[in-house]
C-alpha cells in the first residue's frame, strides 16, 4: 500500500469514529434505551421520554401516582395525575361522594355543585323544592325564574296566574309582558280601553302605532286636526306624495305661485328645472352669461 493510500484510509477511519462519537452522545441525551428510566418510555415525536400514565416525574425517576379510594388514573402527563369517578368531587386530595338530594341527579357538569334538580323542582338551600305551578300554569323547561310560565290569555302576578282583561275592541297578544292585548284597528289605548280614532274628512287609516292614526288623502294636507285641499298653482304639480307641489320645470317657486325662470342669454335651464347655468365655454358673472 502506498503512503498517500494509507493516509486516506486513516482519514476516512477518523471520520467514521468521530461521527459514531458524535451520534452517540446525542442518542445518549436525546433519550436512549439506556437513559430511559424505568416506567418512561421516549417519545414518538422530537427527543427525549415522558412517564408513563399512573407515574409522575420526580428527581429524574417516574415514581407512581398514588390514587385515592374512588378516583382513576388520568391520561394526561400534567397535573395531579388522577381524575375522580362519576359520583364524586375531588375535596382535600381525595374523592369525596357527592350529596345529591331528593328529587335531583348527577350533573356532567365540573362547576357548580355537581348535581340538578329533576323536572318539577327547583334548587332551595342544596335540596329540589316542588315548583308549585297555579291554576292556569304550566311547567317551562328553563331552571331560572318561577319554574312555570301562564297559559295564553292569563299573566303572571304574585305566583299565580291572573287572567289579562281584554277591553272592547282589543286582542289578545303572545306577549304577556306588556298589557297583554293590543287594540283593533281604528282604535288607540286609552288607559284600560280602546278608544276610536276620529278620521276626520279626506283622510285614512294608518297602521301606525304612533302619531295621530290618519293621513290625509292625495291632494290634501293636515291642517290642525283635519284636512285641508292643496290648492295648486299654475305651471305646478302635485309631488309624489300628493301632500305639496312643485314648480313646472323652467319655473320656480316664489310664495304660493310658481314664476317663469328669466334665462340669460348663452345660458340653458339646469337639470333640477328650477334654475339656469352658462352653456360652455361660457361661466356666470352677475347673472349674465360671459366667455372665460
Amino acid at each position: 500500500m502506498t503512503l498517500m493510500r494509507r493516509r486516506r484510509v486513516l482519514d476516512a477511519l477518523g471520520f467514521f469514529a468521530l461521527f459514531a462519537i458524535t451520534c452517540g452522545a446525542a442518542f445518549a441525551q436525546s433519550g436512549s434505551a439506556a437513559n430511559i428510566p424505568s416506567n418512561a418510555s421516549a417519545r414518538s415525536y422530537g427527543t427525549g421520554w415522558d412517564c408513563n400514565a399512573g407515574f409522575r416525574l420526580a428527581g429524574g425517576a417516574c415514581v407512581a401516582v398514588q390514587v385515592p379510594a374512588n378516583a382513576f388514573v388520568a391520561d394526561s402527563s400534567f397535573g395531579r395525575g388522577w381524575e375522580c369517578s362519576w359520583g364524586y368531587r375531588e375535596l382535600d386530595g381525595k374523592c369525596a361522594a357527592i350529596a345529591v338530594p331528593e328529587n335531583g341527579f348527577l350533573s356532567s357538569a365540573s362547576s357548580g355543585a355537581g348535581w340538578v334538580c329533576g323536572r318539577g323542582y327547583r334548587v332551595v338551600n342544596a335540596a329540589c323544592a316542588p315548583i308549585k305551578v297555579p291554576e292556569n300554569g304550566y311547567l317551562t323547561d328553563v331552571n331560572y325564574g318561577t319554574g312555570f310560565a301562564c297559559n295564553r290569555g292569563f299573566r303572571a302576578a304574585e305566583g299565580t296566574c291572573a287572567p289579562i282583561k281584554v277591553p272592547a275592541n282589543g286582542y289578545l297578544t303572545e306577549n304577556s309582558d306588556s298589557s297583554g292585548w293590543r287594540c283593533d284597528r281604528g282604535y288607540r289605548p286609552g288607559g284600560d280601553a280602546c278608544l276610536a280614532i276620529k278620521v276626520p274628512d279626506n283622510a285614512y287609516l294608518t297602521d301606525q302605532s304612533y302619531g295621530s292614526g290618519w293621513e290625509c288623502d292625495r291632494g290634501y294636507r293636515i291642517s290642525g286636526g283635519s284636512c285641508a285641499r292643496i290648492e295648486v298653482p299654475k305651471n305646478a304639480y302635485l309631488d309624489t306624495r300628493g301632500a305639496d307641489w312643485k314648480c313646472e320645470r323652467g319655473f320656480k317657486k316664489a310664495g304660493s305661485a310658481c314664476v317663469a325662470i328669466n334665462v340669460p342669454k348663452n345660458a340653458h335651464i339646469d337639470e333640477f328645472g328650477n334654475g339656469w347655468e352658462c352653456d360652455r365655454p361660457y361661466r356666470n358673472q352677475q347673472d349674465s352669461c360671459v366667455v372665460r
